[in-house]
């Protein structure tokens, strides 16, 4: 699906309900809440998963032996993987995604150079909200996957915070007020900010990085939680223990 917003395109993936005819089974989940994934989330997860397990030599090799491919194949499969410079995504033949798992189904006949030669590599996973949208993170550090997604909003608001509270600290300023009027700014919005300056140290560095909670927005930082001033209970509190 998609939806066009200040004359931007923007891709999603659905998941379709049950049809009218649906059994009494099947007809629960189509009551069941719909995902809606943007598709840019999906598509670089499975392009990551699928350079991960070309990276890994071991890997491929327990896939290929679990999807039924001769012993005598894994070899040329490893040796034709190296070779290999196509795109990722060229070689999906189809993704399966659960609630704790996305089940990649790679389609290696072009490399096997024999039809039908398939292997499912599966990775943990977890949906979690993101404001309206849904986001889908992996479970797959051992594989050489990586969750990282750099915020700008949420560096940018981390940054301000921590000018305003110098330029208040070091008496560039004398108010809120006056920050607000300079910068073009409710108060109510630096007054917000302003604690972000108060942040542990190693939390700033995993922000900076991409590598926070995937839920944890400017939003949620600045207007859903109390921030505490001790950095244990601000990591428990954000989900980075």
């Amino acid at each position: 699906s998609h939806a066009v917003k200040s004359g931007r395109r923007y891709r999603y993936y659905v998941s379709r309900n049950s049809s009218p005819d649906s059994t009494t089974a099947n007809a629960a989940h189509a009551r069941s809440p719909r995902w809606r994934l943007p598709a840019h989330e999906i598509e670089r997860a499975i392009g990551d998963a699928v350079v991960a397990l070309f990276k890994n030599p071991a890997e491929l090799a327990r896939a290929a032996r679990e999807s039924q491919i001769h012993e005598a194949r894994i070899s040329d499969l490893l040796e034709g993987v190296r070779d290999w410079s196509g795109k990722p995504l060229e070689v999906v033949q189809r993704v399966d995604l659960g609630a704790e798992e996305m089940a990649v189904h790679v389609d290696l006949s072009r490399i096997l150079g024999e039809e039908g030669t398939v292997v499912r590599y599966a990775i943990p996973t977890r949906i979690r909200r993101r404001g309206v949208e849904m986001r889908l993170v992996l479970h797959g550090g051992e594989k050489g996957l990586s969750d990282a997604r750099i915020d700008p909003a949420l560096v940018k608001a981390i940054v301000r915070g921590r000018q305003w509270f110098e330029e208040l600290a070091r008496g560039q300023v004398q108010s809120i007020a006056e920050i607000a009027k300079a910068e073009g700014v409710t108060g109510r919005y630096v007054a917000h900010l302003i604690p972000l300056a108060f942040l542990a140290p190693d939390i700033v560095a995993r922000i900076l990085s991409g590598a926070q909670p995937v839920d944890l927005t400017t939003e949620v930082l600045t207007k859903r939680i109390d921030l505490p001033l001790a950095w244990t209970e601000q990591r428990a509190l954000m989900g980075f223990d």
